[in-house]
């Protein structure tokens, strides 16, 4: 058995370097008693832009990290030992020494660097994560980071905005913007009329009547907040043009007494600057169209149609497996991995996934460009096609990619003959042919709806054991069939774990590995 990994085990021999960087091991380890190592990554963090995304991650501006770990259990509680530690982001992932015990671990970032300081903090973990860390061993734990002191009046970050409306052909309107904290009371912080100039200590905004361009910027506490757009029009030849299209799309129409009303959330990081810009049509108020490309004959493409700002419900019963020649001669099979908003496949056609050679697009050489993942609930501003992204068995190793925005909360072990070890997102797992293996979800009591997929078909029945789909179960020799459609021994396949998670209203979780079966010898 052997486990390919991304992170851990080739850096073992260089701790001693890497923390003279961090700190170093506690001079009080006690006597005759070895460390265990936590690895601590960070899972995709919410966005700093008002949503929908724009792509842009934290990940790419946190500077630095600091790691508090206070001992709540065994041995590391009974000698009262804790430790900090501040990480640069390069070295991020690397093992951390611990006295074995239970810990509950507390993880802020900053702007700035350990050498600067850590002084301009941004995002930190809402609540601790706990983590047991044993001799000898790697325990590894991905944690979530959010908005740093939701709510604080001493630092925060700007709401800049420009808002067009030169495409509203409506003869008389007005637009309002208001900005509440998201809490319970929802309140009120701002109310401000788009379409007129004013300002005042609070926030500052202009705009151009020529241009029919609004534009301002409001300083806000770090949190989270609601930004409602709210359009109220008098034209009535205006509004019945409008619903009209939404009767065309068998959809009820969102206009109610000449109001249309448009939400989006807005995330405020301390010293970051969240931007929102959208341009305002007539066919913003009507029904906004999501075009479905499955990119394999004779498969035709599907629509469907939701509010601005609103989510689709994504194609159903779209499970079987794809042996025809559309990718190629000879037929094989293919892994269906979502729906994304760029046609990543390289110039002239060719297998999703594959390095390319583009003369057209030198920079796509050797990482197709599939831009988003676009899921079900995606908020779609205006008229989008998606692309469906095949993956073969076999090449699945390349620049694949499921985990959705939201992070990846789940963690997963892999059992061999009572011998555990944790696997990382994208993992590539040997299977010996005698191997009965077991992979289990560590922390499923985190986790609800949990489903094992396979080519796009659940893994179901005598497979799948504990509760709540907590693990699957492999035996090399026999194979896993799952709904009849087998692992193939001797080649590599694609699993994906997907599940929700409840203390986040449900936000969508994914976890893949690829599982290779050695062949019967």
């Amino acid at each position: 058995m052997k486990i390919y990994k991304k992170l851990v085990f080739a850096l073992l021999a260089s701790l001693t370097v890497m923390f003279i960087l961090t700190s170093c091991p506690p001079e009080s380890k006690p006597a005759n008693t070895g460390y265990g190592y936590a690895v601590v990554s960070v899972g995709r963090v919410n966005l700093r832009t008002i949503l929908p995304p724009d792509g842009t991650d934290l990940l790419d501006i946190f500077n630095s990290y600091r790691f508090t770990f206070t001992a709540t259990g065994g041995y590391a509680q009974q000698v009262g030992y804790n430790e900090t530690i501040n990480i640069n982001k390069d070295n991020l992932g690397s093992p951390i020494p611990l006295v074995p015990g239970t810990y509950n671990l507390q993880v802020i970032a900053f702007m700035d660097s350990v050498s600067d300081g850590q002084n301009q903090s941004v995002a930190e973990t809402p609540d601790p994560v706990s983590i047991t860390i044993n001799e000898g061993g790697t325990t590894t734990t991905t944690i979530r980071l959010e908005v740093y002191s939701p709510g604080s009046t001493t630092n925060g970050g700007t709401f800049s905005w420009k808002i067009d409306f030169s495409g509203i052909t409506a003869s008389d309107y007005t637009v309002k913007m208001e900005i509440a904290l998201d809490d319970a009371m929802s309140t009120l912080l701002q109310d401000i009329d788009l379409l007129e100039t004013d300002s005042d200590t609070d926030w500052d905004n202009t705009f151009d009547n020529t241009d029919e361009v609004s534009t301002g910027t409001s300083n806000l506490a770090a949190g989270y907040y609601n930004v409602t757009f709210t359009l109220e029009v008098d034209d009535l030849s205006w509004i019945s043009k409008n619903s009209g299209a939404w009767v065309n799309a068998n959809m009820e129409d969102p206009f109610d007494n000449g109001k249309f009303i448009f939400s989006q959330a807005l995330w405020i990081y301390q010293y970051l600057d969240s931007e929102f810009e959208f341009d305002f049509t007539d066919e913003s108020f009507g029904p906004q169209t999501v075009t479905f490309k499955y990119l394999e004959d004779p498969t035709p493409d599907t629509q469907a149609h939701a509010v601005l700002g609103g989510s689709v419900s994504l194609p159903s019963g779209y499970t079987k497996d794809v042996t025809n020649d559309t990718f190629g001669t000879p037929p094989a099979r293919y892994y269906f991995a979502g729906w994304w908003t760029k046609d990543g496949r390289p110039y002239g056609g060719g297998l999703p996934g594959n390095p390319i050679d583009d003369p057209y697009n030198p920079d796509l050489e050797d990482h197709p460009e599939w831009g988003n993942l676009f899921t079900n609930t995606t908020g779609v501003l205006g008229n989008i096609t998606v692309y469906a992204r095949w993956v073969k068995d076999g090449e699945s190793a390349h620049n694949f990619e499921v985990a959705p925005l939201g992070g990846n909360l789940i963690k997963l072990a892999l059992s061999i003959d009572g011998v555990s070890t944790a696997i990382y997102n994208g993992d590539t797992i040997t299977i010996d042919s005698t191997d009965e293996a077991e992979l289990t979800i560590t922390n499923i009591d985190k986790l609800e709806n949990v489903e094992w997929i396979y080519n796009n078909e659940l893994i179901t029945g005598q497979y799948i054991t504990g509760s709540d789909n907590e693990t699957l179960v492999i035996i090399n020799s026999g194979g896993v069939q799952p709904d009849n459609k087998p692992f193939i021994k001797g080649f590599e396949h694609i699993v994906v774990i997907k599940a929700t998670d409840p203390d986040y209203d449900d936000a969508l979780q994914s976890f893949w590995f690829i599982l290779d079966l050695k062949d019967l010898p």
